[in-house]
């Protein structure tokens, strides 16, 4: 049993590099993902966390499972998909240095994820169930998955 699960998206986040200008962008990626930096701190303090999610079988995905595996994260339940890419974020940055983001998805993987790929076993053992990101677009579309139908669990 876990203390915390969470579900939502798994992405890269493609950052400005040190050495960025508006002329000659530069990016550095890093893991992200709201629910990553839930668990990641939560991770830290001791919590027995996991992870659900889809990643892209490609080097992001790779990557982004070796990242939360690392922050002490259990990565079993995050599915590698090879039919659709990892989603990227990208950040840029405005001469002022305010960011906006571009998202890279035609949906991305995380988008993807179906209700008969989640283990809801591991959500009901769970004592705190954490959902954020992209799961509101996710259960607006197919092949997404409600959690609630005709006001009944799932």
């Amino acid at each position: 049993m876990y203390k915390v699960v969470s579900l939502g998206e798994l992405l890269i986040d493609l950052i400005p590099h040190h050495d960025y200008t508006s002329d000659t962008p530069a990016y550095e990626a890093k893991a992200g993902g709201a629910p990553l930096n839930v668990l990641s701190g939560l991770a830290k303090w001791g919590h027995s966390t996991a992870y659900i999610s889809k990643v892209g079988n490609d080097a992001f995905g790779h990557f982004l499972k070796k990242k939360v595996k690392g922050a002490n994260i259990n990565a079993d339940y995050i599915i590698t998909d090879g039919s659709a890419p990892t989603t990227v974020a990208i950040v840029s940055l405005d001469e002022s240095k305010n960011r906006t983001f571009d998202f890279i998805r035609n949906p991305g993987a995380d988008q993807l994820l179906t209700k008969d790929e989640i283990n809801r076993n591991l959500i009901q053992e769970a004592e705190v169930f954490h959902f954020s990101s992209t799961l509101p677009l996710q259960m607006a579309r197919e092949p997404s998955f409600p959690l609630v139908k005709n006001n009944k669990e799932i």
